[in-house]
């Protein structure tokens, strides 16, 4: 059985990787689009760095590394990686879910259930 604190150091690093996701999501939504010139749309990238958010989003997804690679220096990576993969992959959905208002078919969950079997299983 894996210590407390491997668990806990998964979960932060998967959340935190999930809530940058989740600010640029948010940020990026009809901000950004291809307009036919690779000029443009590295411009309108740029133009993301004066908007708070995305600043923060930047910082959350900064944390996110720090943490996942303190997981790549203490744990398997035959363990990290799945249950690190597993894990923001649910995290994803139930933001999808609740945040963004996203529907779930019930295969999908079904899906998610199977997935979340996994990480326990890989984890113990």
């Amino acid at each position: 059985m894996p210590q407390l604190s491997s668990i806990l150091l998964l979960l932060a690093s998967s959340s935190t990787a999930c809530l940058s996701m989740t600010i640029f999501r948010h940020v990026l939504s009809g901000r950004i689009a291809w307009q036919g010139s690779v000029f443009l749309l590295v411009k309108d990238t740029f133009a993301l760095l004066s908007q708070p958010l995305f600043l923060l989003g930047l910082i959350v997804l900064f944390v996110s590394i720090l943490l996942w690679l303190v997981v790549l220096a203490t744990q398997k990576l035959s363990v990290a990686y799945p249950v690190q993969i597993g894990l923001l992959t649910l995290f994803s959905a139930l933001v999808a879910f609740f945040v963004f208002k996203e529907t779930i078919p019930p295969r999908a969950l079904l899906g998610y259930g199977m997935l979340l079997g996994g990480v326990i299983l890989i984890f113990h």
